[in-house]
């Protein structure tokens, strides 16, 4: 059975994490060779985030503005990921399929209004 840690925070939000306590659940899934999200929603609404985990991964995501959406799908067992996300701005889509050694430890930053990034990783 795998254990996600996960943190979801967002301005409304009455039970914030601090920065000290994101990092004590990062090294204890580190440790523990489980999954970690930290899933941070500022300043919008109607933002949607899915993380469809099989590996060890450790994920950070910032949403900042409306109807963003992030999807990361992957059924690889073979890699895990560092990998950091972060959407500035409206309307925007990325979509993640798949994990190989060159996202281990992506950083991705999308700053734009209405656009879409697909991502197919195929590892070997």
């Amino acid at each position: 059975m795998k254990i996600i840690y996960l943190i979801l925070f967002s301005i409304l939000s009455i039970s914030a994490y601090s920065q000290i306590e994101k990092d004590l659940l990062r090294e204890l899934a580190i440790q523990n060779k489980t999954n970690f999200a930290d899933l941070n929603q500022l300043e919008g609404n109607y933002n949607n985030i899915l993380i469809n985990y099989s590996n060890q991964d450790i994920q950070e995501v910032i949403q900042i503005g409306s109807y963003n959406n992030y999807e990361h799908i992957s059924n690889s067992t073979n890699f895990s990921s560092n990998l950091k996300v972060i959407q500035e701005g409206n309307n925007n889509s990325l979509l993640i399929f798949g994990e190989n050694s060159i996202m281990k430890d992506a950083k991705i930053t999308q700053k734009s209004s209405l656009r879409s990034v697909i991502i197919k990783n195929y590892g070997r």
